[in-house]
This record gives C-alpha cells, sequence and structure tokens, in this order.
C-alpha cells in the first residue's frame, strides 16, 4: 500500500474538459470534495475504484480519493505490486467509469501514511478562530 499523488495538471484537465462547449468532454466529476462512497437500495453501498497501470499494464487499483487542504493535492491510497511501491516512482491511473469517457492520470508514489516532513508545521491551538 502506498499513497498515490495526482498531478495537478491532470486533474485539472478533467475539471476544465467540461467547460469547453461542444469540444469538451464530458469525465465523471472530480471535484474539490469528492466521495467514493455510492449507495444504492437495497443492496447497500459500493466503492469506486480506479486501475493503476504502468506503461499500459495493470499493476494495481486506487480507492479513497481526497483532496488533501492541508498539502494542497489530490492523493488516494494505492494497492499496487511491490516492486513499483518506489517512493517517485511515476504510474497512471485511468479516470473515468467504463462505458464513460476516461483519461489517464498521471500518479507518483509517496509514502504510507502521507506526510512531507519538510513541511509539517506544529499548528498553536490558539491561533485557531472560534465561533462567539
Amino acid at each position: 500500500m502506498v499513497t498515490l499523488e495526482w498531478n495537478a495538471d491532470d486533474v485539472a484537465e478533467i475539471i476544465a474538459a467540461r467547460y469547453r462547449g461542444e469540444e469538451g468532454v464530458d469525465y465523471d466529476p472530480i471535484d474539490d470534495r469528492p466521495s467514493d462512497n455510492y449507495f444504492t437500495n437495497p443492496n447497500g453501498f459500493h466503492y469506486h475504484a480506479d486501475i493503476v497501470m504502468v506503461d499500459g499494464r495493470v499493476i494495481g487499483s486506487s480507492t479513497g480519493r481526497i483532496r488533501s487542504v492541508y498539502y494542497r493535492r489530490m492523493i488516494s491510497l494505492g494497492f499496487i505490486k511491490k516492486q513499483f511501491a518506489v517512493d517517485g516512482q511515476q504510474l497512471s491511473l485511468l479516470w473515468g467509469s467504463p462505458g464513460t469517457p476516461q483519461k489517464e492520470i498521471r500518479v507518483k508514489v509517496a509514502r504510507v501514511p502521507y506526510m512531507d516532513l519538510a513541511n509539517n508545521r506544529e499548528i498553536d491551538l490558539n491561533d485557531i478562530p472560534r465561533l462567539a
């Protein structure tokens, strides 16, 4: 299991494609509050997952997509073959439901738990605004 950092330009392209008029592509939405849980009647719910690839070969899957406000990145959990679980390894995932437009998104392998140690900072709880 690894963290996958999604390429910001590829994520932006999916968002921008919806606003290009007739030339645009209507990919599955990728918004700032993603939810990969889908509820159905009466069978409960199912969970969204994307395939992870290297050079067009499937090497695993990606789930739990989230936009990290703190790190200002889209990240997800990757369950990939061990030989590709190397920090900085460039991979891709296939965004979009089967039967709809799909796009490869470049992703980079990062550590689990996801932490950018150089940018971590202590938060002074006194600096957090309080509601009256």
